[in-house]
């Protein structure tokens, strides 16, 4: 990781890292629902996101080389959930 930030009274996480393709295992970041009782969005350009139903882990696939980001944030009661 290059930089990470919590935040939780706004429930706010940034990852930044520098992904290198060559590592096959994904980058794993674990999400307590604690500061996520409506559940979170996530964004992470330029990777592929894999999240199962219930699973408190988040999987990031990167496969290409770069600088990169994973942003959740706290999805509040009334957004429709995707």
């Amino acid at each position: 990781p290059i930089a990470m930030r919590f935040d939780l009274a706004s429930g706010s996480f940034t990852l930044r890292f520098d992904a290198d393709p060559s590592i096959e295992a994904p980058n794993e970041i674990f999400v307590p629902a604690h500061p996520y009782p409506h559940g979170y969005t996530i964004e992470a350009p330029k990777c592929e996101v894999q999240r199962s139903a219930g699973d408190s882990c988040v999987r990031i696939v990167c496969r290409s080389a770069g600088l990169r980001y994973v942003r959740l944030r706290r999805r509040d009661a009334t957004e429709p959930t995707r």
